[in-house]
């Protein structure tokens, strides 16, 4: 795979690459694609787990030169995920999809960027991390530069503006919570610990496991299940997928009770520093403390509060 990543600004000198702008660009390349190769691979875009020598040679690309030395653009080379790992993409396609192997990681992160600033809300190649993951251009913008276009067949342009509505979606992003979903383990990772299970509804769930046993997964695919973990939540307020800390046998108990599709119990995410207000001598909690909103005497609440316990 070869195509070309184009940089303008009026900060970018021709013939020169400023090298706070080239570490940004890559920075954000790097990290996005990884994001991007995590996400098709195992089901999440970030894992506090070491990254696996596989992540990082199927993120792997080359910057070259182009012809025109005083442009700020570079070829891009890179090797499809099937040709990389052939072995450990066998195993992942039943979860990603044979035609994802034919794809570069860094043509994942162009896919998963495109579908951000086309406002896919449903996309299987967006979730929390890679939406952070494009909104993390804009350390580029503050450079000086003013716009990034990924030239592969088609063209890709971003500006700082077409970050906004990227911002927008991740805010309606409905937070994680802690769930417990019960339905059919249909498929388990044979390497790792990825799973989908089919719910009463019909909507197929992808999981992943880390904490559960891989023996454990063995042994019940194929039956009803109960699940319970942190439920991840698209834009659209549909669970894309759960990080489970167990998986057991269903109970009759769990298929009454918990066989529907996992709903997002909280809105927008908050931005707890707008939660930070100044108070001063005549309002927050200087406004109530010391004062006693009865006309209740002192003997007459010692009283009350000796009847009550």
């Amino acid at each position: 795979m070869e195509h070309v990543i184009r940089i303008s600004g009026p900060a970018l000198v021709p013939g020169r690459f400023d090298g706070e702008v080239m570490h940004r660009l890559l920075h954000v390349l790097v990290e996005g694609t990884r994001r991007a190769v995590r996400l098709v691979s195992q089901g999440r875009s970030r894992s506090p787990a070491v990254k696996p020598g596989w992540l990082r040679r199927g993120a792997a690309f080359d910057l070259l030169p182009t012809s025109d030395l005083a442009a700020h653009e570079f070829r891009v080379e890179a090797r499809p995920l099937c040709e990389v790992d052939p072995d450990e993409w066998r195993q992942l396609e039943l979860f990603a999809g044979r035609e994802t192997g034919t794809r570069a990681g860094i043509e994942l992160f162009e896919d998963a960027l495109e579908a951000a600033l086309k406002g896919q809300a449903d996309s299987d190649l967006l979730d929390e991390g890679m939406l952070d993951g494009v909104l993390r251009f804009d350390r580029l913008f503050r450079l000086g530069v003013e716009r990034v276009e990924f030239v592969n067949g088609r063209t890709v342009p971003l500006e700082r503006s077409d970050l906004s509505p990227v911002k927008t979606m991740a805010e309606h992003t409905p937070r994680p919570h802690h769930v417990r979903v019960s339905g059919h383990l249909d498929a388990i990772q044979e390497s790792g610990h990825r799973f989908k299970m089919r719910l009463a509804s019909g909507m197929l769930l992808s999981g992943v496991a880390e904490k559960v046993p891989s023996d454990v997964l063995r042994r019940l695919w194929g039956t009803d299940v109960v699940v319970e973990g942190r439920a991840v939540f698209r834009p659209t307020g549909v669970a894309g997928r759960v990080d489970a800390d167990r998986v057991a046998p269903v109970t009759d108990v769990d298929r009454r009770v918990f066989s529907g599709d996992p709903q997002p119990l909280f809105g927008l995410r908050t931005d707890v520093r707008r939660l930070h207000q100044p108070q001063g001598p005549e309002d927050g909690v200087n406004a109530i403390f010391g004062k006693w909103p009865g006309d209740e005497t002192d003997e007459e609440i010692a009283a009350i509060i000796k009847e009550i316990s």
